[in-house]
């Protein structure tokens, strides 16, 4: 966790919450106690201000798979954290008979086309790429903070918002990100 904080997140995490944390995770995969220690701390036990806080602040968001929400349900518990794309919403663009035409993600004048060509059966759109278009309107709307995709364990993943690549460079090279290199970061964070 050191690197993390190291890249500005988890500001709040102390030695004496670490452990009461980790004394209380249960046995899983490496994978699964790293997002379960990050969902305990943005959880903060039982204080729903420092929750709050926290989740804002370095800007926490859990996917589960289990949930079962589409990609506009998924779009506004993102924009929870990414207050300032409020409105930013999906749509189809130019469809006729032939297809159902482009999806995008739309905030007013600004666009960034969502590639859903690789979707599944169900037309399911995947949560990076819905990350990557939203991180292109932070950068149409000039702010410097990008969600950059933690480590998942198969049905969880975790995003955090960092202010700047340098901080994400040090996290891509510690192997804390999913993007396995420099260029797949700055290709889903447009920096």
């Amino acid at each position: 966790m050191a690197g993390l904080q190291a890249a500005g997140i988890l500001r709040e995490l102390s030695l004496s919450e670490l452990d009461r944390i980790l004394r209380a995770l249960p046995d899983a995969t490496p994978q699964a106690r790293r997002l379960q220690l990050l969902e305990a701390y943005y959880g903060a036990s039982t204080d729903a201000v420092a929750a709050l806080r926290r989740r804002a602040t370095d800007r926490w968001f859990l996917y589960n798979a289990g949930d079962m929400i589409g990609a506009p349900q998924l779009v506004q518990r993102l924009l929870g954290v990414l207050p300032e794309i409020a409105g930013a919403h999906l749509e189809r663009v130019g469809g006729s008979s032939a297809g159902p035409g482009t999806l995008v993600m739309r905030l007013g004048d600004h666009v960034c086309a969502v590639d859903d060509e690789h979707s599944g059966r169900d037309a399911s759109v995947s949560v990076q790429e819905i990350v990557r278009a939203m991180n292109v309107l932070l950068e149409r709307k000039n702010v410097r903070a990008r969600l950059v995709g933690l480590f998942g364990d198969g049905e969880r993943e975790g995003y955090v918002g960092l202010p700047s690549l340098s901080s994400a460079l040090s996290l891509v090279e510690a192997g804390y990100l999913t993007a396995p290199d420099a260029e797949t970061l700055m290709g889903l964070t447009g920096w």
